[in-house]
């Protein structure tokens, strides 16, 4: 009885300690996370709907850095979710 009582207890409190102390903290970071994925993958798209133009005007390297950006900013996203 008294080890049911106990882990109902540990149970219970592990769950509001999670949800109170760190949920909030944690759903804000999956957001930002996946509004970073999303603009990441908006980039990729618009770079291969328009290949040829912008091989045409060399535009390689200005494409490059606008998807190197958004990868680091997604990248740190990342990090600060699991390193606070």
């Amino acid at each position: 009885p008294r080890a049911c009582l106990g882990g109902m207890i540990y149970a219970v409190s592990g769950t509001l300690l999670a949800a109170r102390g760190f949920g909030t903290w944690l759903g804000f970071y999956q957001m930002k996370t996946v509004q970073h994925e999303a603009d990441l993958r908006y980039k990729l798209i618009r770079v291969r709907e328009n290949a040829e133009s912008i091989a045409f005007f060399e535009g390689g390297a200005a494409e490059w850095s606008k998807f190197d950006g958004a990868f680091q900013d997604l990248l740190r996203t990342m990090y600060k979710s699991v390193l606070p």
